[in-house]
């Protein structure tokens, strides 16, 4: 159960592209680290539906991984950023390297 899974864990859940899901998933987190302060933006792999039961994931849709980083990143755009990084797994993986690429960043 997801409800479950996510009041169990002990970190936070974070996708900027996941959708129908409430209490929403936070799509970023902004820390300081090391005295610079970064974005991590969350991105989930849209293709959950190819191998997820739908009973599992009942109202659930996914953007397309740039798509939400790009949300992500016009929210963020007015914070006084130092980095950014967005990670995915699976195809959308080569989808965060490409935003990578595209907004300069690693």
């Amino acid at each position: 159960n997801l409800a479950l899974a996510r009041e169990a864990a002990r970190f936070p859940w974070l996708s900027a592209n996941t959708q129908g899901i409430t209490p929403p998933f936070a799509p970023f987190l902004v820390k300081t680290v090391a005295g610079v302060k970064v974005a991590v933006i969350g991105v989930t792999t849209a293709a959950i539906p190819q191998w997820e039961k739908p009973e599992q994931i009942p109202g659930l849709s996914w953007l397309d991984p740039v798509e939400g980083v790009r949300k992500a990143l016009a929210v963020l755009e007015s914070a006084d950023l130092r980095g950014i990084f967005a990670r995915a797994i699976d195809a959308a993986a080569r989808r965060s390297a490409e935003l990578a690429d595209q907004f300069g960043t690693d």
